[in-house]
């Protein structure tokens, strides 16, 4: 079973694995190399290791090579961009996590990739940049595990505002139309990050969401 998540409980240091990651390819956002990527995974003990890019998988070919040199196993994502309804054509876009479970999910990637590179006057979802939207997302779902991003995501964006109705409202939309669904909370210390996990937290708990750990690496 290729889902990266840890069991409820007690975290073993041997059976983590970042889930949320990038490299060089997501611009503005990381300067880490794929191979120095791989390469610290492999220091800490993982068993695997994860690349989510933001908006792209131009990694995808040359991390599965390095990560099989370096035997370990690599788990495909990406950061999407993410259009709320209405949001079709502005700039603003938020985040969502898809990481790849299965060949079908795989297929399910490539096609979500395919339809946010066409514009959006051709029927597509690119504006200014690659974005998805949820009628998309749930259609093509199956083999795929998604979770809701840093304090980009649409859910963050809603607690950042103090909007816990609509993050109730969404976060229930997602749990009930998506079969492999998570929460996201990151260890980072700046006061926006911690308001979102406590709203985070608050959504898990009220919905019977998991959460899953990453650091948006």
């Amino acid at each position: 079973n290729p889902s990266p998540y840890a069991n409820e409980g007690k975290m073993e240091k041997d059976n983590y694995v970042a889930i949320h990651n990038h490299d060089h390819l997501s611009y503005g956002d990381a300067i880490t190399s794929t191979e120095q990527l791989i390469l610290t995974a492999k220091a800490q003990g993982c068993p695997a290791v994860n690349l989510s890019n933001h908006g792209n998988i131009a990694s995808l070919l040359n991390f599965a090579e390095l990560a099989q040199k370096h035997e370990i196993k690599p788990i495909i994502g990406s950061e999407l961009y993410y259009a709320q309804e209405g949001q079709e054509k502005e700039r603003k876009s938020n985040h969502i996590l898809v990481n790849v479970k299965d060949e079908t999910g795989y297929k399910n990637l490539l096609k979500l990739m395919y339809w946010a590179s066409i514009p959006v006057e051709e029927g597509g979802g690119y504006f200014a940049r690659p974005r998805i939207n949820e009628e998309l997302l749930f259609e093509h779902q199956e083999g795929l595990i998604v979770s809701s991003a840093c304090v980009s995501g649409p859910l963050n964006e809603f607690i950042a505002n103090d909007d816990m109705t609509n993050a109730l409202i969404l976060a229930e939309r997602f749990k009930d139309n998506l079969q492999h669904f998570f929460l996201e909370i990151m260890p980072h210390t700046f006061p926006l990050q911690q308001k979102c996990n406590k709203g985070i937290v608050e959504l898990s708990k009220l919905l019977d969401i998991p959460l899953v750990l990453s650091t948006d690496g």
